[in-house]
């Protein structure tokens, strides 16, 4: 490298061009803040309660077989308790209807007997909130004696506090035998399936190694000597061995169950990837206050997550003269109120 190129280094979290030759930060890469989101899966939000209801969404897709939720369900839910539909006398169906299937598996696994819960009665939310007052984990700010009086005290909740009620159950149930149990059912199918396409995968690479063998020595014949339809079919069948072995990659990069964590950590700040709820991109940023428990959520357009996917990238070590700069992001991850539980989203 010449005294006059330069190359990017991280400093404090923040990318800057550096003079290779004087050892001086150059010009500061602006990273985009993006703009604050507000909708999640339909549903308008209060901008602190958007990673309550990501937290919320992520679950149900991880777990949609395994309790049944249907489809639309989990939107409906978020739709509904956010102000999105009418609540009159009763708590509308779509949402009894989830609570009371999240405790039947929370009862199950204490070996208590399910309830026979009505959708419109006070039962299940009185019983939610005895859930909640013998937690200790629960936060301050979750509503014991509102549920205490049912339907009606449930009316009274604000649709942040009706998203803590929901995630606390929805935490309450990762730690049941029953869903451990999914979890770990889907890791031994993705062992069995990796260990599968990894046969196949060396089988497909041998055949395709044989097929450029054979077109190499029909190739070394003389122009005259070579037979056009032979050659023909051997491009086809190595193109073709080549998409399946692309195929076998792509199959075991999808398989096995996959946690949703942070492509990046910065301070104060997270990347996470999360797929289906921005237009046209996948990558949101979160700030969050460990202090206050609080945080709030961004998503990009194009052009500013072509930014961030720079950043967030793995950086290789970069060797200077004895000096090594690493580029890399932490391992930590945020506490925050929407994804301080680190749960698996999905299972293929």
């Amino acid at each position: 490298m010449t005294a006059d190129e330069k190359c990017p280094v991280e400093i404090k979290g923040e990318l800057h061009i550096r003079n290779e030759s004087t050892d001086v930060p150059g010009t500061k890469i602006e990273l985009p803040i993006g703009t604050p989101v507000t909708d999640i899966a339909g549903a308008e939000l209060e901008v602190d309660d958007v990673g309550s209801a990501l937290q919320f969404h992520e679950f149900c897709r991880t777990f949609a077989e395994v309790l049944k939720i249907r489809k639309g369900q989990p939107e409906k839910v978020l739709q509904v308790i956010t102000g999105g539909g009418r609540i009159g006398r009763e708590v509308p169906s779509v949402v009894a209807d989830l609570h009371i299937s999240l405790l039947s598996v929370i009862q199950e696994d204490r070996e208590e007997n399910p309830s026979d819960y009505s959708r419109n009665g006070d039962a299940w939310i009185i019983d939610t909130g005895k859930y909640i007052s013998e937690s200790t984990v629960i936060s301050k700010e979750l509503p014991v004696d509102c549920l205490s009086q049912g339907v009606l005290g449930y009316k009274k909740l604000s649709p942040s506090l009706k998203l803590h009620v929901l995630n606390f159950l929805c935490d309450e149930a990762l730690s049941t035998t029953t869903l451990k149990n999914w979890v770990l059912k889907q890791h031994e199918s993705a062992t069995e399936r990796k260990v599968a396409a990894r046969e196949k995968f060396r089988a497909v690479k041998e055949k395709e190694k044989e097929l450029k063998e054979k077109l190499t020595i029909k190739m070394a014949k003389p122009r005259f000597l070579r037979n056009g339809a032979e050659i023909n079919s051997l491009v086809s069948q190595i193109k073709e061995a080549y998409e399946d072995k692309k195929a076998v990659i792509d199959e075991e990069k999808l398989g096995g169950l996959v946690r949703k964590k942070p492509v990046r950590i910065d301070e104060g700040v997270a990347y996470w990837k999360l797929d289906g709820y921005c237009d046209k991109t996948a990558i949101m940023r979160q700030e969050f206050d460990a202090t206050e428990n609080t945080d709030k959520w961004f998503m990009f357009t194009e052009e500013e997550e072509k930014v961030i996917k720079g950043h967030v990238a793995p950086r290789p070590q970069l060797k200077r003269k004895n000096k090594t700069h690493t580029l890399a992001g932490h391992n930590a991850l945020p506490i925050s109120s929407s994804m301080k539980t680190q749960t698996p989203v999905s299972a293929v």
